[in-house]
C-alpha cells in the first residue's frame, strides 16, 4: 500500500563526509559569485555552518531542499553518496 508524502515535509538523513564537503563547496562557490557581484565594495559573507545534527547524527531537511542540494551528487554507480541511504520520515507526515 502506498501512502502520500509531500516534498515540503521534513526528512532526516545522516550526511556523509562527502555530503558535508559538497555543502562546503557550494558555500565557497556562492561566496565567489558574491565577490564578483560586489567587486568594488567590502563584502562580508555570512558564516558557513553545517546543519545541526541530533544525538544519532541525523540532520533535518525539507525533502525538496535535500533533492536540490544533493540531487546531482546521487545516482546509479556513484562511489560516494552525500548521505546514508536510510531516510527517516515522520509518521504523522504520511497520509
Amino acid at each position: 500500500m502506498y501512502r502520500k508524502f509531500n516534498i515540503n515535509d521534513t526528512v532526516k538523513v545522516k550526511l556523509t563526509d562527502y555530503g558535508k564537503e559538497c555543502l562546503r563547496k557550494d558555500y565557497d562557490d556562492f561566496l565567489e559569485r558574491g565577490r564578483r557581484l560586489v567587486e568594488d565594495k567590502e563584502y562580508v559573507p555570512f558564516e558557513f555552518r553545517l546543519p545541526e545534527e541530533d544525538k544519532e547524527g541525523y540532520s533535518e531537511w525539507q525533502l525538496w531542499v535535500l533533492m536540490e542540494k544533493f540531487g546531482r551528487h546521487t545516482g546509479w554507480g556513484f562511489a560516494d553518496l552525500p548521505f546514508e541511504t536510510t531516510i527517516l520520515l515522520k509518521e504523522c507526515d504520511l497520509r
